[in-house]
């Protein structure tokens, strides 16, 4: 199907929430083509040329060498870091602390960026006729820009984690792919993320609240063919066959070309379900606590605290 806005199903969240499982997931119902963290294009794929979720080298992959050369024309005439650095010129904290004036002058400012970015999500459609587009890019001041584009339709899931959990998971060693780690961060600076995204997506993703669904991950691993529905009901389309999952696992059986993420991007086969819960044991009680204390608001929000928290087990 093409002409028309592009429609896209935009990931949102903190940093470690489960984005990669849950794009990967959606990238097996026919229709949802999964492309990883878009907003990295320009840094990680063009200018450091790592791996797509094919095992290629970026520039090497044929998918994005025919989406970029279509979009965009020859990879080498691209000018990669002016668009990498207007990107990194909209950051969440911008969002959270300009002046609605600022705002609007840096998103005039972007206008090249937010041109190239409506001309590759057009291409994508177009060329492998898929109904939506999963990007889970999660930076939610991305997500803003995105709303911006005319030719996009955006729908946003805002994916939360609890927090322990992902400030245990940013304190890991963790490799993005084979001989490059992922950048690892203390319990307070994990915690600073986790609220400043979390609080971004409320504020500027979730109006309308039409365009915009909450899951938690542990919700996620626990009833994964419930969530996808959703999304697929939030994005006004139909999810069929479900085939794919099982109580314990599911089948990965495409392998999406993604732009960056989480090592999991790499897996295809049967992939096991389960709840990673290992801070309970693993992480120090005095991460424990800062991170508890310092998050406990918008845990309480989220159904962290409480009977309930956690999905399996007490917050």
């Amino acid at each position: 199907m093409t002409g028309g806005p592009v429609k896209v199903v935009y990931v949102a969240g903190a940093t470690r929430s489960g984005s990669t499982l849950l794009h990967n997931l959606l990238a097996q119902v026919e229709g949802f083509e999964g492309i990883g963290e878009l907003r990295d294009i320009w840094h990680y794929g063009l200018l450091d040329n790592r791996l797509c979720g094919c095992g290629t080298p970026f520039r090497s992959c044929p998918y994005w060498s025919s989406m970029i050369a279509t979009s965009l024309g020859s990879m080498a005439a691209i000018d990669a870091a002016v668009l990498h650095a207007q990107t990194e010129r909209f950051r969440t904290r911008d969002l959270l602390l300009s002046p609605p004036a600022v705002r609007r002058r840096a998103i005039e400012e972007a206008a090249p960026l937010l041109g190239a970015l409506a001309r590759v999500y057009t291409t994508i459609r177009d060329q492998t006729g898929c109904s939506v587009i999963v990007d889970s890019s999660k930076n939610p001041a991305y997500g803003y820009l995105l709303r911006r584009i005319p030719d996009l339709d955006v729908y946003f899931v805002h994916l939360v984690r609890d927090a322990p959990a992902v400030a245990h998971s940013l304190g890991k060693r963790k490799e993005s792919e084979p001989g490059r780690n992922l950048p690892r961060k203390a319990a307070w600076r994990a915690c600073a993320d986790w609220l400043s995204r979390n609080v971004t997506c409320e504020l500027f993703l979730g109006h309308p609240a039409a365009r915009l669904v909450r899951v938690r991950y542990e919700d996620l691993v626990r009833d994964p063919a419930h969530v996808i529905r959703s999304i697929g009901s939030l994005a006004g389309e139909p999810v069929g066959d479900l085939g794919f999952i099982d109580d314990q696992s599911v089948d990965m059986s495409v392998r999406p070309h993604t732009v960056f993420g989480n090592p999991v991007r790499f897996r295809a086969g049967a992939v096991a379900l389960r709840l990673d819960d290992a801070w309970r044991d693993q992480m120090s009680r005095s991460d424990a606590v800062l991170v508890r204390v310092v998050t406990a608001p918008l845990r309480l929000r989220y159904g962290y605290l409480g009977r309930s928290g956690g999905g399996h087990h007490p917050g």
